[in-house]
Protein backbone atom coordinates (compact mmCIF):
# COMPACT_ATOMS: atom_id res chain seq x y z
CA UNK A 1 0.00 0.00 0.00
CA UNK A 2 1.39 3.42 -0.80
CA UNK A 3 2.22 6.05 1.83
CA UNK A 4 -1.15 7.57 2.51
CA UNK A 5 1.12 11.19 3.03
CA UNK A 6 2.15 10.57 -0.57
CA UNK A 7 3.01 14.39 -1.16
CA UNK A 8 5.25 14.00 2.34
CA UNK A 9 7.18 10.43 1.78
CA UNK A 10 10.57 10.36 1.36
CA UNK A 11 11.72 8.61 -1.89
CA UNK A 12 10.89 4.75 -1.87
CA UNK A 13 9.00 5.15 1.35
CA UNK A 14 6.18 2.53 0.99
CA UNK A 15 5.27 2.97 4.43
CA UNK A 16 1.44 3.15 5.49
CA UNK A 17 2.12 6.01 8.06
CA UNK A 18 -0.17 9.28 8.59
CA UNK A 19 1.24 12.44 9.16
CA UNK A 20 -1.39 14.30 11.69
CA UNK A 21 -1.48 17.38 12.75
CA UNK A 22 -3.54 19.78 14.51
CA UNK A 23 -4.23 22.41 17.52
CA UNK A 24 -6.50 22.96 20.64
CA UNK A 25 -8.33 25.61 21.18
CA UNK A 26 -9.62 26.82 24.26
CA UNK A 27 -13.06 28.26 24.17
CA UNK A 28 -14.27 29.73 27.79
CA UNK A 29 -11.91 26.82 29.80
CA UNK A 30 -13.27 24.33 27.29
CA UNK A 31 -10.31 22.58 25.28
CA UNK A 32 -11.25 21.39 21.88
CA UNK A 33 -8.96 19.27 19.47
CA UNK A 34 -9.08 20.20 16.25
CA UNK A 35 -7.13 18.11 13.65
CA UNK A 36 -6.92 16.35 10.32
CA UNK A 37 -6.74 12.60 9.94
CA UNK A 38 -3.88 13.09 7.49
CA UNK A 39 -2.46 16.47 6.77
CA UNK A 40 -0.93 14.78 3.36
CA UNK A 41 -4.34 14.31 2.05
CA UNK A 42 -6.89 16.60 3.59
CA UNK A 43 -7.50 17.70 0.03
CA UNK A 44 -8.66 14.89 -1.32
CA UNK A 45 -10.19 13.09 1.55
CA UNK A 46 -11.89 15.95 2.74
CA UNK A 47 -12.23 17.65 6.26
CA UNK A 48 -14.86 16.62 9.44
CA UNK A 49 -14.80 18.18 12.40
CA UNK A 50 -17.52 17.27 15.68
CA UNK A 51 -16.78 19.03 18.81
CA UNK A 52 -15.94 16.16 21.17
CA UNK A 53 -18.11 17.90 24.32
CA UNK A 54 -20.27 20.62 24.93
CA UNK A 55 -18.39 23.95 25.07
CA UNK A 56 -20.63 26.45 27.79
CA UNK A 57 -20.17 29.84 26.52
CA UNK A 58 -22.23 31.99 29.42
CA UNK A 59 -24.77 34.26 29.02
CA UNK A 60 -25.85 37.72 27.59
CA UNK A 61 -25.08 38.94 30.65
CA UNK A 62 -21.23 37.56 30.98
CA UNK A 63 -20.86 38.91 27.43
CA UNK A 64 -21.85 42.67 28.47
CA UNK A 65 -19.89 42.18 31.43
CA UNK A 66 -16.87 41.30 29.55
CA UNK A 67 -17.33 44.04 27.14
CA UNK A 68 -17.19 46.51 29.67
CA UNK A 69 -13.76 45.23 31.38
CA UNK A 70 -12.02 44.90 28.73
CA UNK A 71 -13.56 47.54 26.18
CA UNK A 72 -15.45 50.37 28.11
CA UNK A 73 -18.83 49.34 26.42
CA UNK A 74 -21.48 49.81 28.51
CA UNK A 75 -25.05 48.11 27.75
CA UNK A 76 -28.05 49.30 29.42
CA UNK A 77 -29.19 47.13 31.87
CA UNK A 78 -32.60 45.41 31.97
CA UNK A 79 -33.81 46.77 35.23
CA UNK A 80 -33.92 50.26 33.56
CA UNK A 81 -36.40 49.21 30.78
CA UNK A 82 -40.35 50.35 31.44
CA UNK A 83 -42.08 46.77 33.06
CA UNK A 84 -42.73 44.30 31.65
CA UNK A 85 -40.00 45.20 29.05
CA UNK A 86 -37.44 44.90 31.71
CA UNK A 87 -38.68 41.19 32.85
CA UNK A 88 -38.93 39.72 29.57
CA UNK A 89 -35.04 41.38 28.52
CA UNK A 90 -33.58 40.59 31.56
CA UNK A 91 -35.01 36.69 30.82
CA UNK A 92 -32.95 36.45 27.70
CA UNK A 93 -30.10 38.14 28.91
CA UNK A 94 -29.92 35.85 31.79
CA UNK A 95 -29.80 32.62 29.52
CA UNK A 96 -26.93 30.60 29.86
CA UNK A 97 -25.70 29.05 26.67
CA UNK A 98 -24.32 25.90 25.91
CA UNK A 99 -22.91 24.50 22.32
CA UNK A 100 -24.51 21.32 22.57
CA UNK A 101 -23.49 19.80 19.30
CA UNK A 102 -21.49 21.02 16.61
CA UNK A 103 -20.52 18.98 13.22
CA UNK A 104 -19.18 20.01 10.13
CA UNK A 105 -17.79 17.94 6.87
CA UNK A 106 -15.97 19.31 3.72
CA UNK A 107 -15.90 17.10 1.04
CA UNK A 108 -12.45 16.56 -0.76
CA UNK A 109 -11.73 16.36 -4.07
CA UNK A 110 -12.10 12.91 -4.53
CA UNK A 111 -15.57 12.85 -2.99
CA UNK A 112 -18.56 11.39 -4.71
CA UNK A 113 -20.67 13.85 -6.78
CA UNK A 114 -23.49 13.32 -4.20
CA UNK A 115 -21.44 14.03 -1.12
CA UNK A 116 -22.02 17.94 -0.08
CA UNK A 117 -20.89 20.18 2.61
CA UNK A 118 -23.06 19.36 5.85
CA UNK A 119 -23.71 20.36 9.73
CA UNK A 120 -25.42 20.41 12.57
CA UNK A 121 -25.14 23.34 15.40
CA UNK A 122 -27.42 23.25 18.48
CA UNK A 123 -27.08 25.50 21.30
CA UNK A 124 -29.15 25.29 24.14
CA UNK A 125 -29.61 28.25 27.10
CA UNK A 126 -30.76 27.71 30.53
CA UNK A 127 -31.68 29.51 33.53
CA UNK A 128 -30.43 28.61 37.01
CA UNK A 129 -33.58 28.49 38.54
CA UNK A 130 -36.74 27.69 36.31
CA UNK A 131 -39.31 30.04 35.27
CA UNK A 132 -43.16 29.01 36.41
CA UNK A 133 -44.75 29.36 32.68
CA UNK A 134 -48.46 30.41 34.20
CA UNK A 135 -47.75 32.91 37.13
CA UNK A 136 -48.10 31.40 40.34
CA UNK A 137 -48.36 27.41 39.59
CA UNK A 138 -45.30 25.89 39.83
CA UNK A 139 -46.08 23.05 38.69
CA UNK A 140 -45.36 23.65 34.96
CA UNK A 141 -42.27 25.10 34.63
CA UNK A 142 -39.86 26.71 31.67
CA UNK A 143 -35.84 25.63 31.88
CA UNK A 144 -34.59 27.20 28.83
CA UNK A 145 -34.62 26.16 25.52
CA UNK A 146 -32.74 24.75 22.34
CA UNK A 147 -32.24 26.04 18.88
CA UNK A 148 -30.00 24.70 16.03
CA UNK A 149 -29.17 24.52 12.22
CA UNK A 150 -28.28 21.05 10.46
CA UNK A 151 -28.66 19.92 7.07
CA UNK A 152 -26.90 16.49 8.33
CA UNK A 153 -28.67 13.08 8.49
CA UNK A 154 -29.29 12.35 12.16
CA UNK A 155 -27.32 9.06 11.93
CA UNK A 156 -23.78 11.56 11.28
CA UNK A 157 -25.42 14.18 14.09
CA UNK A 158 -24.46 11.15 16.93
CA UNK A 159 -21.42 9.73 15.50
CA UNK A 160 -18.12 10.75 13.84
CA UNK A 161 -17.86 10.45 10.05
Amino acid sequence: MANSTNTLAAAGDTSTNRLVFGIVVDVNGTEIPISTDDIGNYITNGFNFKLPQPVHLGSFSDLFNWLSENFGVTVPDPKDLPSPLNDMVNAVVTLVFTVDQLAFHIPGTQAPANDKVTYNLRISGSWDQAKPIIPGVNVLKLKGGVFGVANMPNTQQSESR
